[in-house]
């Protein structure tokens, strides 16, 4: 909760339907991150500015223009 507190204060809302976690390394995480009540889902990559991140790694794959 403490990240939905520090949003508010600077006049932010988290949209929790939006809202993904990504891990970095080997380590797993056993709990779930809650905010307001609703489970944020753990993923293994995302796609953010047209780099793809991926779990288990910190390398970066940039997706070409053609893609």
């Amino acid at each position: 909760e403490q990240l939905k507190v520090a949003a508010e204060e600077a006049g932010l809302l988290i949209n929790t339907k939006k809202t993904k976690t990504l891990v970095f390394g080997d380590r797993n995480i056993e709990k779930h991150v809650q905010i307001a009540g609703n489970i944020i889902e753990n993923v293994e990559q995302f796609e953010y500015l047209g780099s793809v991140y991926s779990h288990g790694t910190t390398t970066v794959a940039m997706k070409s223009k053609e893609e």
